[in-house]
């Protein structure tokens, strides 16, 4: 069974299918896999990777892959005005957090480690005037319900 060629370079064009291809290659990781295939955690440790980075990377059933996946339709949501995420999977981005709770809760653990340890982490090491970690505590408790791309 043969391939079609994609019908432009448009169709090639977004960010976040090259940027997730180049890491899978820098890191080998379809060789680390081999045809037998390896957990996140084997391959970040073969590789030298955080796992739940490597996972999220992997996994497009989670909030934060899906999210990443729905970049395919950034031409056409630049073009047409839609969120490329509804145009993708149909729903707005909260309104299917709201009817997956699964969905949700892999967007709220993501969320909690990058606005939380990540936050602090950036808090704490960034040189700000003062000195590392001398600006005011994060809020990370909350967080209004923006657009999605």
């Amino acid at each position: 069974m043969s391939q079609s060629a994609p019908a432009s370079i448009l169709e090639l064009a977004d960010l976040a299918t090259p940027m997730a291809i180049r890491v899978a290659a820098t890191l080998n990781l379809a060789g680390r896999a081999g045809p037998d295939g390896k957990t996140a955690e084997v391959l970040a440790g073969e590789a030298g990777g955080m796992v739940g980075p490597l996972r999220r990377l992997l996994d497009i059933t989670r909030a934060g892959g899906r999210t990443e996946l729905a970049f395919v339709d950034l031409l056409e949501a630049v073009t047409t005005g839609r969120p490329a995420y509804q145009i993708r999977y149909g729903l707005e981005f909260w309104s299917d957090l709201d009817a997956n709770p699964k969905l949700r809760s892999t967007f709220d653990s993501q969320m909690n480690w990058r606005f939380g340890d990540g936050a602090r982490q950036i808090a704490m090491n960034y040189n700000w005037p003062g000195g590392a970690g001398t600006k005011k505590t994060i809020d990370t408790t909350s967080h209004r319900r923006a657009p999605c791309l």
